[in-house]
């Protein structure tokens, strides 16, 4: 699928009908245009986008609007993310990020381990230990502890979306003379307790479907921590 056939049927597409949820269709349109406007990122969303590239490519030829379907590849296959932060970048992070509600968004995305869509917007329910929040299959109860609450009780309310909240933390990352994402807190926040509690419970806490999901996105990462050995 070339960018020329992209501009030429997404909106055909978009309008057909897919029995999507209206979550899905804003999937869909949104990774169409960030191709469009900016081309493969250099991230795991690049998989995302051929995925939708290559269910317009199969769309578009079933509807006989193409002569071939010619899959892109990358759309299973892609290297994770392995950024963590260290002590010395945390103390920045936890203690440097403007303004002070973002701050305290980030710091409660690293204390709980949170998916940033789960608390990007100040409208999850508390209950001391937990919380509930609205998460990618439903509601999700997110284990608190003491520092979570901390912010919570502090009361700086806050509401990004995923693009102004992203653009937040790269501005203040920038400032700050260092590289990430807030996703890579949750990934810190993962590897830091999988060496305290374990994988299993951590797994938990991350609200992880199974823990092979855990072990697939942190084997690499367990693997370069192991302490120097000899044959």
């Amino acid at each position: 699928m070339s960018l020329e056939q992209a501009l030429q049927y997404k909106d055909k597409f978009l309008a057909a009908d897919h029995n999507w949820s209206p979550q899905t269709k804003h999937i869909y349109r949104k990774s169409f245009n960030r191709y469009i406007n900016s081309g493969f990122p250099d991230t795991t969303y690049r998989a995302m986008i051929v995925r939708c590239l290559n269910r317009l490519s199969k769309w578009c030829f079933e509807e006989g609007l193409t002569e071939s379907h010619v899959p892109l590849k990358g759309g299973n296959k892609y290297g994770h993310r392995t950024r963590v932060f260290n002590d010395e970048e945390l103390e920045a992070i936890l203690n440097c990020i403007t303004p002070i509600h973002f701050q305290e968004m980030v710091r409660l995305i690293y204390y709980t381990g949170a998916r940033q869509c789960e608390v990007r917007n100040y409208d999850f329910e508390h209950f001391g230990h937990y919380m509930r929040a609205k998460s990618k299959g439903g509601d999700r109860l997110i284990r608190t502890n003491r520092q979570a609450q901390e912010v919570i009780a502090r009361g700086h309310k806050w509401k990004y979306s995923a693009c102004t909240a992203s653009r937040a933390f790269r501005d203040n990352m920038k400032r700050l003379k260092m590289s990430g994402t807030l996703h890579d807190l949750r990934r810190t926040f993962g590897l830091r307790m999988i060496k305290k509690i374990g994988i299993y419970e951590t797994s938990k806490l991350l609200g992880h479907a199974s823990v092979e999901t855990t072990e697939k996105h942190y084997a690499p990462l367990l693997a370069i921590d192991i302490d120097d050995f000899v044959l």
